[in-house]
């Protein structure tokens, strides 16, 4: 697999590539049931999710903070 760094790719773009990502690599480790759960379920965010995911767009990709 090449690496490549992709800009400006929208988050519901990162979340619908089929890589795993590093939640995913988490629930793997912690078990392949909870990797498959979480792949068929999804995950609720929690409050800190959503600070980070904030804190993230405003600091890193501002362009996009308003649309949040």
């Amino acid at each position: 697999m090449k690496k490549r760094f992709v800009r400006n790719l929208p988050i519901a773009d990162y979340h619908a590539r089929e890589e795993i990502s590093h939640s995913g690599i988490v629930k793997l480790l912690k078990s392949p049931e909870h990797y498959m759960q979480y792949k068929i379920e999804g995950e609720e965010p929690t409050p800190a999710m959503v600070f980070g995911s904030a804190f993230h767009t405003k600091i890193l990709e501002p362009q996009f903070f308003a649309d949040q």
